[in-house]
């Protein structure tokens, strides 16, 4: 809980001194929706659902991801089931998609286990959409992850 205060102070801090100037800069913001599945032989168990937030400054973006776990409902549901990432991507241009690079750390809700997240990835944007594929190791274990992403600004 305290991370998520932290990096809600940082946006609002990062959005207030981007508009403090004269020339009123706008905060270039994103949030996305992936789905992320592993060649796990159970599917429930290695696919997961994750929402992020973050904001953007040149070829850099930082986000904080929260999800759960696994798409395994079969027991009953748990906060610690759930997670939460802190992102950071550096973006790259590569003909007409853009390239990244990632890596986070998370922690599962009321739990002592943290995890690291690494990948690449890649994004074609349509308009303030961007559509993406990422390969990533997520608390050891391989993951491909589909996703969409809406840029706007504050």
């Amino acid at each position: 809980m305290k991370t998520i205060i932290l990096i809600a102070f940082a946006l609002v801090t990062i959005g207030s001194h981007a508009q403090s100037d004269s020339t009123r800069k706008t905060l270039n913001c994103y949030i996305s929706g992936s789905f992320s599945t592993s060649t796990n032989d159970n599917f429930n168990q290695g696919s997961y659902a994750g929402l992020e937030l973050g904001v953007c400054a040149k070829n850099l973006m930082f986000g904080f991801a929260t999800g759960r776990g696994n798409l395994d409902f079969s027991s009953e549901d748990r906060i610690e089931n759930y997670w939460y990432e802190v992102k950071a991507y550096a973006c790259m241009p590569i003909g007409s998609v853009k390239g990244y690079a990632l890596a986070g750390w998370g922690q599962y809700y009321k739990t002592t286990h943290s995890f690291i997240e690494y990948g690449i990835g890649a994004a074609y944007s349509v308009k303030q959409f961007d559509f993406s594929l990422t390969i990533s190791n997520w608390d050891k274990v391989v993951y491909f992850t589909p996703g969409v992403t809406y840029n706007f600004g504050l």
